[in-house]
């Protein structure tokens, strides 16, 4: 396992529930390719994230949420040695049974999933090179925070 301390972890951004995913969806290794899902919250009638599955070369993490037939679905394909401008999610008070509304960021080119709802968090990028998410997920992504190299 990589020295975490080489790393920046983001503090998940949106509400309390789900379970933690762990390290399964970081690693020392860059980011190749994101997958994501949105669509309507469970129990609820507004479009977060639904699900996300990262990619690191031919490294695969399982898909983290749980997103239905039918639900949108996007990805973006990393180029080696790419780097990320910014990244904004957006998600619900910590303290709160909310989700992670969304996700957006700009690298070679612009990349946006998930509603419109949530408060906005810039995270912190270190030197631009992406890992991956720390966060907690169920029927949808309940909390996400980006990883980055210092």
């Amino acid at each position: 396992m990589p020295n975490k301390k080489d790393y920046i972890f983001n503090t998940p951004v949106g509400g309390s529930g789900g379970d933690s995913f762990g390290d399964e969806l970081w690693s020392d290794t860059p980011v190749s390719e994101i997958e994501a899902w949105y669509g309507h919250a469970w129990g609820a009638d507004f479009t977060v994230l639904k699900g996300i599955k990262v990619h690191w070369g031919n490294k695969v993490s399982r898909r983290v949420g749980q997103p239905s037939d039918g639900e949108l679905h996007t990805s973006y394909s990393f180029a080696p040695n790419e780097r990320v401008h910014w990244m904004t999610l957006k998600g619900a008070d910590p303290h709160s049974k909310g989700r992670c509304d969304s996700l957006s960021f700009e690298a070679n080119n612009p990349f946006a999933a998930g509603g419109t709802g949530g408060s906005p968090h810039n995270e912190e990028l270190g030197n631009h090179v992406f890992h991956g998410f720390v966060g907690k997920a169920a029927g949808d992504i309940d909390s996400l925070g980006a990883v980055f190299h210092r």
